[in-house]
């Protein structure tokens, strides 16, 4: 889900428990040969609440990719990995892609704050 009242990305792992995350759709950490956990350098889990639950979890980095098959449409993006939620259980999404413009978590840059760190053509980074 798109969350323009947020700058940061999640997603529900599935290190989650079932209680916890009921959603269906979790990511799964060991079927990823890029993903890189506490890629902040951090051993302690990071939270963050939303109007009425929160997660806390690993700052990560991976490929996120917005379409299936397609090698343009993924980005190496930080974010959150889920491993423990509170009052998250009506919410019928697995991960928040924020649009807000600025992170206030130093760990965590905002997404917005990323893609902008690409450069545009001839930037530091593509998008692989």
């Amino acid at each position: 889900m798109f969350d323009t009242g947020s700058p940061m990305v999640y997603f529900l792992s599935d290190k989650c428990d079932k209680q916890l995350c009921p959603q269906e759709y979790k990511f799964a950490q060991s079927n990823s040969g890029t993903f890189k956990g506490n890629s902040d350098g951090s051993k302690e889990p990071l939270a963050h609440c939303y109007g009425q639950g929160c997660v806390s979890g690993a700052v990560s980095k991976d490929n996120v990719c917005f379409t299936e098959g397609d090698d343009k449409s993924c980005l190496a993006t930080t974010f959150l990995s889920v491993d423990e939620a509170t009052d998250i259980d009506k919410d019928k999404f697995s991960g928040i892609v924020g649009l807000g413009p600025k992170s206030d978590v130093a760990r965590m840059p905002a997404f917005i704050e990323q893609v902008a760190d690409l450069g545009g053509v001839g930037g530091g980074q593509e998008i692989q």
